[in-house]
């Protein structure tokens, strides 16, 4: 399990990914598969660009307000942290999970450093 996902105190129950491997059960929900993945990702992102780019230098709008790329990432991962740590109704779980891929969307062509 990746050290992201067992300091949120996932279990390996709650999630069937086991790091780079693809496994008939991981395609059982995607979307858990998917936010697993992102999340992970989108942490050591932000861990390793955040010393080697400057973040601040792409903007985008959203909901209105022009927002940092930093804070495109920081939003993204606090919505999926909320996701596997917070109990939850159905409607904000999706609202927040459509906010993460409505993020992603317009900020995947600059996620390299």
């Amino acid at each position: 399990m990746n050290k992201y996902l067992k300091k949120l105190g996932v279990s390996k129950k709650a999630l069937l990914y086991k790091g780079n491997d693809i496994r008939r059960e991981d395609t059982y929900d995607l979307t858990i598969s998917l936010n697993a993945f992102l999340y992970c990702q989108l942490k050591e992102y932000l861990k390793q660009a955040d010393n080697i780019v400057d973040l601040s230098f792409h903007k985008i709008f959203h909901n209105g307000v022009e927002i940092t790329f930093r804070d495109c990432i920081v939003i993204m991962i606090h919505h999926l942290e909320y996701l596997w740590t917070t109990e939850y109704d159905d409607q904000k779980y999706y609202d927040l999970q459509a906010e993460v891929y409505e993020i992603l969307s317009k900020t995947v062509g600059i996620l390299w450093w």
